[in-house]
């Protein structure tokens, strides 16, 4: 089940420019742990969000982290908030040990 991520933002801006602008209109960025969109591929977390198309309509943009990317994103975490991370991680495996009882 996919889940918004309620502060997360998108900002958007050109490679080889130098101003990046926050872009209010896209998403909700949404994260969800499921299969990624190719048939060999193992259980990923999956963020997604969605931004207009040049034609009309939307366009979902989504990203998958495999498994073998967990370690580092965990990393970033630590470096971001280590405080906030720690008791991400923390609260994550009560709610795993519960789902398991």
């Amino acid at each position: 089940m996919a889940r918004d991520l309620t502060k997360a933002r998108i900002w958007r801006g050109g490679l080889s420019g130098h101003m990046i602008r926050l872009t209010p209109e896209w998403g909700p960025l949404s994260i969800e742990a499921g299969r990624a969109p190719v048939a060999e591929a193992p259980l990923s977390l999956k963020l997604s969000f969605d931004i207009p198309s040049k034609g009309g309509g939307m366009v979902r943009l989504r990203v998958c982290l495999l498994p073998e990317d967990f370690e580092t994103v965990a990393e970033m975490m630590m470096q971001a908030d280590p405080v906030a991370a720690q008791r991400a991680f923390g609260a994550a495996l009560v709610k795993d040990a519960e789902r398991q009882d």
